[in-house]
């Protein structure tokens, strides 16, 4: 990740400057500032006198004023106003975007630079002679198109030459953990429960005079377990609930904003109930009251429970037994950090599996990726005495993960590119193959092969825009490389057919999670 080597700062530190932690998030945005009067990380309210330690990663153009706004005042104004809104705007870096808004266009950058200015400008409401002497952001995983879009943004919005970097979730949180507690324990598990996924990773720690060694045994993921998916499952019951009172069965498009609207004001309410909550439907003639009772939330929450208790499940078996034995692995604590940690039953579901001594459940759990930003920023400066974490992996893999080629004469065949027991950092080399293609348009199909043999497709790659070519005569040079612990990037390039088939500028890369 992108980080400046040559960052330098050569003036004093007073009430006026401030070192700030981002994270952005493709849901969610917060902000932390280093307060130089209490010698302390404080979080900062910037949602505009909503009272949330975070903002809606969304940014608005209102058509009639050329006006932009963002955060909870674009979600809330969408059924009030003509106006575009512009969403997902992480998951959409590295695609080059440009939008038509009326007679302008926009770059996908020069919009999430509106939001990062809009962002930061809020320690101006501190104050109003704030000068930013250094920002350290909290992002997922970013292609390498990726972070040159954002840094492009940083670079729009003004404060590229004020970035020291950009750090990782991992680091972050646990950057945040060991500068709170006096007493660091060996071993930790990190939770992120965002709006994409529920990530993490099992560390162990070693504290010595002047640092903490960080290891990180392994990394997981689970893309069947995120907030946007909690999320679509309220917006459907509160559909449910509006057609059965209103009796329109085919929802206008305005009454779908509201509803959408109504889903982000209710949805954390509903899932910090304990005992029910009464809702309000006042955007609609006539109005009407819906009762969502503690066995409704139950009701709602169920689908989700027995994914989640079972995902913890196999945590704590694979540490507490399989690791147990191989490393010593045993858990000392739990790291919760992210916005699905705000729902009641996900927090009792961490204390029912891992004990409340081990569970660390922060009270604005959105919030402490970008303290932990902060205080990386600040250990930059040197402001404060902590000490420095180092970060070293040792991952191997525990799976095959290759092609099937297929052929109607002689079958399929499972190749490996990758093979278990590496190490997912390492460098694998490519391999030459012919495809046989059955189909009109050649395919390359993904699979992770398990120690006992099993079978798991992973991806489906059209080549689609091939030169054509006789059967037997499509020749590839295929690379596998690991990005992330979750994220496999393959690499294909034409290499013609000898002297019969000169090979082409075609090139196809293909991120795939697995």
């Amino acid at each position: 990740m992108y980080f400046n080597d040559n960052y330098k700062y050569e003036g004093n530190f007073d009430e006026t400057k401030f070192i700030v932690g981002l994270d952005i998030g493709n849901s969610d945005t917060a902000l932390s500032f280093f307060d130089f009067n209490t010698n302390k990380v404080e979080q900062l309210d910037i949602s505009g006198g909503y009272g949330k330690a975070s903002v809606p990663t969304v940014v608005q153009y209102i058509n009639d004023t050329g006006e932009w706004v963002f955060g909870e005042y674009a979600l809330m104004n969408k059924p009030l106003s003509d106006s575009v809104t512009f969403d997902n705007l992480i998951w959409e870096l590295g695609k080059k975007n440009s939008y038509t808004v009326g007679k302008n266009v926009f770059t996908h950058s020069f919009i999430l630079s509106l939001f990062i200015k809009e962002v930061i400008g809020n320690i101006k409401n501190i104050n109003p002679n704030a000068e930013i002497i250094g920002i350290s952001v909290s992002v997922p995983y970013l292609s390498e198109d990726a972070e040159e879009e954002f840094l492009k943004a940083f670079f729009e919005a003004g404060y590229y030459n004020k970035l020291i970097g950009f750090f990782s979730e991992k680091e972050c949180v646990l950057n945040k953990y060991c500068f709170d507690e006096e007493k660091i324990p060996s071993k930790i598990i990190t939770l992120d429960f965002g709006s994409r996924e529920i990530r993490g990773g099992f560390y162990n720690l070693f504290e010595s005079e002047n640092e903490i060694s960080v290891n990180i045994v392994s990394a997981f993921g689970e893309k069947n377990i995120s907030t946007s998916i909690v999320e679509k499952k309220v917006y459907n019951i509160f559909e449910d609930y509006f057609k059965e009172n209103t009796k329109e069965s085919n929802i206008s498009k305005l009454h779908k904003l509201q509803l959408e609207a109504f889903v982000y004001q209710y949805k954390s309410l509903i899932f910090k109930s304990k005992n029910g909550i009464k809702l309000y439907f006042n955007f609609v003639y006539p109005p009407f009251q819906k009762n969502i009772e503690k066995d409704d939330i139950e009701n709602i929450t169920l689908e989700f429970k027995g994914t989640f208790y079972k995902f913890l499940e196999d945590i704590f078996e694979r540490m507490e037994e399989d690791n147990a034995e191989k490393i010593g692995f045993t858990i000392d604590k739990v790291l919760c950090c992210g916005g699905g940690f705000e729902m009641n039953w996900i927090k009792q579901a961490v204390i029912d599996i891992f004990g409340e001594s081990r569970s660390v459940l922060y009270k604005n759990p959105k919030n402490i990726l970008s303290q932990g930003a902060c205080l990386i920023a600040v250990k930059y400066f040197n402001v404060i005495k902590s000490k420095k974490i180092v970060f070293s992996e040792n991952i191997t893999l525990t799976e095959d993960i290759g092609l099937i080629f297929c052929d109607k004469d002689s079958g399929s065949k499972f190749v490996p590119f990758i093979e278990r027991n590496s190490f997912w950092r390492q460098k694998f080399k490519s391999k030459n193959v012919i495809i046989n293609e059955v189909d009109e348009t050649p395919c390359l199909n993904v699979f992770k092969k398990d120690k006992e043999g099993n079978l798991i497709i992973v991806g489906r790659i059209i080549l689609d825009d091939l030169p054509k070519r006789p059967k037997g005569t499509n020749c590839f040079d295929i690379l596998f490389e690991f990005i992330e612990y979750n994220k496999l990037n393959i690499k294909i390039k034409d290499l013609g057919f000898g002297d019969f088939f000169k090979k082409t500028d075609y090139e196809k890369n293909v991120i795939i999670d697995i």
